[in-house]
């Protein structure tokens, strides 16, 4: 399976342009768009250990990535 950072650099390759569109879909601004994913993928590696599933740890991901869209359009209004 390899190490647990290979394991997070794929799943970073695999996932981080989904997590940009997601909330580019939310805060209507590419730009700000990657600044929430790079702020998501570092709470997800934060957290990365204490997740057993690919499924709870997807999960966490957009909830995640949701999360911060909705502080950064509250910072925003």
């Amino acid at each position: 399976m390899g190490s647990p950072k290979q394991a997070f650099k794929s799943f970073y390759q695999m996932y981080y342009n989904s997590i940009i569109r997601f909330a580019a879909y939310y805060l209507d601004d590419e730009r700000e768009a990657e600044d929430i994913a790079q702020e998501t993928f570092l709470k997800v590696y934060e957290k990365w250990d204490e997740v057993d599933t690919e499924e709870q740890i997807r999960s966490y991901l957009y909830i995640t990535a949701k999360n911060f869209c909705i502080d950064h359009l509250r910072h925003r209004n």
